[in-house]
């Protein structure tokens, strides 16, 4: 079986009985794409109940691969179970083998809430914002590439180029409680990231930002969208930082992020 491009809807139950549609792309065989498809449904479920597949097709969208495009809501459940797919291509390892394993993450406080959020309601660099949950939750890997990892494809999901998404502030609480727990082992990552999007967010509603923001509308309508929703998204990262003054003040003392701290004080 070659190696192509595929894009696979996964559909998920929400805990109101609707159904949600959630485009992924991968670069690998058809079975690995499936078992990808269904890895990635469990570790990214955040509430929602993995029901199957609605669409299994080559990629002709020219989105590359791993890129999650908006997620959509359906009224019933138009997924096909999962076992369709599988006896067709006549495959038969178990997919549970070939799934990614989970290192054991670090004892951080009230980490485990976050995977009780609707990520998936939130938009974030490369559109739905699920892996924004997921990254989260590695960042307190026991092992230090994969947090570190983590920590910065995180990054990149919620302030890529220095903007700022729907989903940013939403991360924002968890990231400091990450920083709080001197066992998390990408501190140094995470606080440069939180100094970056303080900067950017400061920066948003500035009088240059509004002239970009006014030229982007005579140019193109999708960049003005763009410029208009990271203002917004600034104004509400603005307002979670100036909350969160209080943890961060406490985290200047430390000597690994203390410094960090300051300036992103300094910032607000």
């Amino acid at each position: 079986m070659e190696v192509d491009d595929w894009s696979i809807n996964l559909v998920f139950e929400l805990p109101d009985g609707s159904f949600h549609d959630e485009p992924r792309h991968y670069h690998a065989r058809l079975d690995d794409a499936l078992a990808r498809g269904r890895r990635d449904a469990v570790i990214g479920s955040f509430g929602r109940t993995f029901r199957g597949f609605s669409r299994v097709e080559h990629s002709t969208s020219g989105i590359s691969p791993g890129v999650l495009p908006r997620a959509t809501h359906v009224p019933t459940n138009p997924a096909r179970p999962i076992e369709e797919f599988f006896e067709k291509l006549k495959i038969t390892e178990a997919v549970e083998e070939r799934s990614e394993t989970e290192k054991p993450r670090v004892d951080v406080k009230n980490l485990d809430e976050v995977e009780r959020l609707p990520w998936w309601d939130f938009e974030g660099a490369f559109g739905i914002a699920t892996e924004v949950g997921v990254r989260l939750l590695r960042c307190a890997s026991t092992d230090a590439d994969e947090a570190e990892a983590a920590a910065d494809l995180l990054g990149h999901l919620i302030a890529h180029q220095q903007q700022l998404f729907p989903v940013t502030s939403q991360a924002l609480p968890w990231i400091v409680t990450l920083l709080e727990s001197k066992q998390v082992r990408c501190r140094r990552t995470l606080a440069e990231w939180l100094e970056t999007i303080t900067r950017s967010a400061m920066a948003g509603s500035d009088p240059v930002s509004k002239m970009l923001a006014w030229t982007a509308r005579v140019v193109a309508r999708d960049l003005s969208a763009a410029m208009d929703s990271h203002q917004k998204a600034a104004k509400e990262v603005k307002q979670a930082m100036r909350g969160l003054a209080p943890r961060l003040e406490a985290l200047k003392s430390d000597p690994e992020i203390g410094e960090r701290m300051g300036i992103v004080l300094e910032l607000l």
